[in-house]
């Protein structure tokens, strides 16, 4: 399945969205954009390959998780722009490589 850029435009007050399990393994990085709200992200138990997100609109998420899916490389600066996470579940990924400064700018 495939999230395309115009499926969240119109719920800037959405607090938590969880798409568990759905067998999704693509996520337009455009569809995050309006979702300055978000508090909790639940991506887990799906087919990505990557991160492809735009963290950096996601200021409030304290819960990003991206559990059991098929991520193997953590980019460079994936989580550029972003100051806090409380809790970022990557784990069950089958992860060989975490790029240098993947987690810049993370406190």
């Amino acid at each position: 399945e495939k999230i395309e850029d115009s499926l969240f435009n119109d719920m800037k007050s959405l607090r938590e969205i969880s798409l568990t399990g759905n067998e999704i393994y693509y996520l337009d990085k455009e569809a995050t954009k309006n979702l300055t709200s978000l508090e909790t992200f639940k991506l887990d138990k799906n087919k990505f390959g990557l991160i492809n997100l735009r963290i950096e609109n996601l200021e409030k998420v304290d819960v990003l998780n991206m559990n059991n899916n098929y991520i193997k490389v953590l980019k460079s600066f994936t989580f550029k722009n972003t100051k806090k996470i409380g809790l970022l579940d990557l784990t069950f990924n089958n992860m060989i490589d975490i790029e240098y400064n993947a987690f810049y700018s993370l406190e």
